[in-house]
């Protein structure tokens, strides 16, 4: 399903959230359902979002990863919602705080946040854990709407 106009893409679990030609956002339903190991962000993006699939008794190979320097100048989250209902909304955060577009989530969905302004409302009682790079830079690392 395509939402043009609030830059919405549903596929089989997934919805792509967009703006100006952006993705901004992305929701991975707990119904969704995968038999392959994919990578849904571009090789570029700070954030890397993957599925991963194994069959029964497959090894994951040992590994560590190398020490390369980069450069992030954008936080990217991930929340997972544990239990509740939250209505999440995406702002352009950079043109007077419009509304682009709101997901709704619910206990075992995961909202990945690729940059966009972004506020929340709990429908009822909820528990996310948020995963996003650090260091966290309590005075630096963001900014919030005007009351």
């Amino acid at each position: 399903m395509i939402d043009r106009e609030n830059g919405r893409v549903s596929d089989a679990g997934i919805e792509y959230f967009s703006h100006e030609g952006t993705l901004i956002g992305m929701c991975i339903r707990k119904n969704h359902q995968w038999n392959e190991t994919q990578f849904l962000t571009p090789n570029h993006f700070y954030q890397q979002i993957g599925l991963l699939f194994y069959e029964r008794n497959k090894d994951v190979r040992p590994h560590a990863h190398y020490k390369v320097p980069r450069t992030v100048d954008v936080t990217m989250e991930v929340l997972f919602c544990v239990s509740g209902r939250i209505l999440y909304t995406f702002y352009d955060a950079e043109n007077n705080w419009n509304e682009i577009t709101s997901c709704e989530l619910t206990e075992g969905d995961l909202l990945c946040l690729f940059g966009a302004g972004h506020g929340g409302k709990a429908l009822e009682p909820t528990r996310l854990i948020e995963v996003k790079q650090g260091p966290f830079l309590e005075t630096k690392d963001k900014y919030y709407y005007p009351e």
